[in-house]
């Protein structure tokens, strides 16, 4: 296990030696915006399509899929595959596991819960601040200088640009279309 750790972080070293905060290696804030909406969709789609099965879905399924979609994907969602973005866990140098999923998709998590369950006037006194809440991620990843989200910092984790062959073939058909 070490070593696999270790060629991770051959493989990131200057992202991992960067503070969240204060680093200079910044993402297209706009890359970032496009994956998450990108991947509130896709949990979006599987949760109502859960929830024909089982009402309980409407809850336990947000918080599921968004740290499993980053697992599956060793630190991509779909979105960030769509987008050629990639999460890494800057504590180890790692790809972002299930928990740093959880702690960092959070925000978008609850929303998506309340949305979904809304019914009256107490979810919408709790809609309230949660919007404050992820205006404040978005502030976040349009002001800070490494782009870091509130989740990121406190999963740990930095989100960077991840090339490769299907990523240039996407820009590549964007591009000619």
């Amino acid at each position: 296990m070490a070593k696999a750790s270790s060629l991770s972080l051959e493989r990131w070293p200057n992202l991992v030696k960067e503070p969240v905060l204060l680093g200079t290696q910044r993402v297209a804030p706009t890359s970032r915006v496009w994956a998450k909406l990108i991947d509130c969709f896709f949990v979006a789609i599987f949760t109502i399509a859960w929830s024909l099965f089982f009402k309980s879905a409407l809850i336990w399924m947000p918080m599921f899929l968004f740290p499993l979609f980053e697992r599956i994907g060793r630190g991509q969602s779909p979105g960030k595959w769509l987008m050629g973005l990639h999460t890494v866990d800057i504590t180890q140098g790692a790809k972002a596991g299930f928990q740093g999923g959880l702690i960092r998709n959070l925000p978008f998590i609850v929303s998506l819960i309340l949305v979904f369950n809304f019914s009256g006037f107490l979810e919408l006194i709790l809609l309230a601040p949660h919007f404050l809440w992820l205006l404040m991620e978005s502030y976040f990843i349009f002001s800070v200088n490494g782009g870091a989200r509130v989740g990121d910092i406190l999963a740990g984790t930095r989100v960077f640009e991840y090339k490769d062959p299907h990523t240039k073939f996407v820009e590549q058909f964007l591009v000619d279309s």
